[in-house]
């Protein structure tokens, strides 16, 4: 092979070589884009609500001090008054605070 054909084929563009027409470096391979990460898990549900005098600084049902009523499932009321006592727990069995 002749000089000029070894410069020729040496030169930026021809066949065998790594840059493109016009002497311009081939274009790098496409990086990978990296994954999105996954979405956040949704909120915990809300916790449901304490049974009646279960929060801190109350009595809770199954303590009958302070009690106004015994409800028929055997818990007990400290609802302020009468009315709505033990209406979730089958209604009132006995009242504690007999009025005399």
């Amino acid at each position: 092979m002749s000089l000029l054909k070894r410069i020729e084929s040496a030169r930026p563009g021809s066949p065998g070589t790594d840059a493109t027409p016009g002497g311009a470096p081939a274009p790098a391979a496409p990086r990978a884009v990296p994954a999105a990460a996954p979405a956040a898990a949704p909120a915990a549900a809300p916790a449901k609500a304490a049974p009646q005098g279960a929060s801190k600084g109350k009595p809770s049902n199954t303590d009958p001090t302070g009690a106004i009523a015994r409800c028929k499932d055997g818990s007990y009321s400290h609802a302020k008054g009468h009315s709505g006592a033990c209406s979730d727990h089958g209604g009132v069995g006995e009242w504690m605070d007999k009025k005399e």
